[in-house]
């Protein structure tokens, strides 16, 4: 086990460049740099490691990707293949990286958390600067309506609880939509409600929830709160918990909710997601066995004769299908049952359990099949696969 402080600070460098290349604005504007980061800690990390062993599970189980997607590429979709080299090498670095991590004995998600937590310190600071008036640099995201400031936050031109007359800015934090930020959020709610149980990060947690105003989000949140009440535990912290989320559901956020729920039912965002469903689905029974690749053309062309607009499918849990048919289906479900029985054996069955509804609901609400930090989740999958490289990832020192 290396615990020098060069080598910690590599273990940190390859954290924080997975949650940079996880949909962040930073990605979006310096999308090399952030690539950059994460090959060369990866490679650093192995380079200077102890030890030199590589998972076979996870190479054999790469290479089938590889195949997978280069022979999907090649008889099914071309276009996909630029799409999937850029995939391969990023999961390809992801597997070394986590793999010297597990090896070092590292605790992977309490290492994310701490790192993140600080993200969205400093997002909630800026954020209530740009509340009271202070004007801080900005940066002009490509393709994108808005203008980030300092990377860790965006105005959006969508303004708060539509229909409930709050007019506050939605808060993006680090990532490019605040849809995708309150899947990270409750992703550390999970880990500070389930394993650390503090009570100060986890309301914290929950006001960045609550300001990225998404309806999954608030929905997510809930979900993880009602778990966590009825399992096993503290039974008094818990009971504080449910009360003080049954107050807040019932006499405030209730009719805010049903407020948004109605508007949005009227937007085009509430088309496009039932669209995005339906026509998933149609595709991926026209498409099953090996899906439509990456490129989702054939998604693409039918979105574009009912909207006239170029889209693609928003929904993640759809997109694995559709993508990558029922083999991709298969193998996501492979590399996550070895990743719950990791969780389960590190914290508990309860935390694998519910790690699985905020997965479900992540992927529902945001298209990160093929995220950083799903790959990375994956990627411990793939490495822990039996019970003995699982037992020897799990021994202390």
């Amino acid at each position: 086990m290396n615990n020098n402080k060069g080598f910690i600070f590599l273990e940190n460098l390859f954290i924080l460049s997975v949650i940079l290349a996880s949909g962040t604005l930073f990605n979006i504007v310096y999308s090399s740099f952030v690539t950059s980061m994460l090959i060369g800690s990866s490679v650093l990390l192995m380079a200077l490691s102890s030890t030199r062993y590589i998972s076979k599970n996870a190479t054999v189980s790469y290479a089938c990707v590889v195949v997978f997607l280069i022979c999907q590429g090649l008889f099914i979709d071309i276009e996909s293949l630029v799409v999937n080299a850029k995939f391969l090498v990023k999961f390809a670095f992801t597997i070394l990286g986590v793999q010297v991590l597990l090896r070092n004995k590292v605790d992977i998600f309490e290492r994310i958390a701490n790192i993140h937590i600080w993200l969205v310190i400093i997002s909630f600071f800026v954020y209530l600067t740009m509340l009271v008036g202070i004007v801080l640099p900005t940066q002009e995201i490509p393709n994108q309506i808005y203008r980030g400031i300092l990377y860790f936050n965006a105005q959006n031109v969508a303004q708060g609880l539509a229909g409930s007359g709050i007019t506050l800015p939605r808060n993006f934090g680090i990532y490019w939509e605040p849809g995708l930020y309150q899947v990270f959020l409750n992703m550390l709610l999970l880990y500070f409600l389930f394993v650390k149980k503090n009570i100060f990060i986890v309301l914290f947690l929950c006001l960045n929830i609550s300001l990225t105003f998404s309806i999954t989000g608030y929905i997510t949140t809930f979900l993880l709160f009602t778990f966590y009440g009825f399992g096993k535990g503290n039974k008094s912290l818990k009971k504080h918990f449910l009360i003080i989320l049954s107050v807040v559901a019932l006499v405030v956020f209730l009719p805010w909710l049903m407020e948004f729920m109605k508007f949005k039912s009227t937007t085009m965002s509430y088309a496009v997601r039932t669209q995005d469903v339906f026509s998933g689905i149609q595709v991926f029974l026209e498409n099953p066995i090996f899906g439509i690749g990456t490129s989702q053309l054939d998604y693409k062309d039918m979105f574009y004769n009912i909207y006239g607009v170029v889209h693609g499918n928003t929904n993640g849990l759809i997109n694995i299908g559709m993508q990558f048919g029922i083999i991709g289906i298969l193998f996501y479900i492979y590399s996550f049952y070895w990743t719950l029985q990791y969780w389960g054996e590190r914290y508990s069955n309860s935390f694998s359990k519910v790690f699985i509804v905020w997965l479900i609901c992540a992927l529902i609400n945001e298209p990160i099949e093929r995220n950083a930090m799903v790959m990375l989740f994956m990627s411990i999958g793939l490495i822990v696969r039996n019970k003995k490289t699982l037992d020897s990832s799990l021994n202390r020192i």
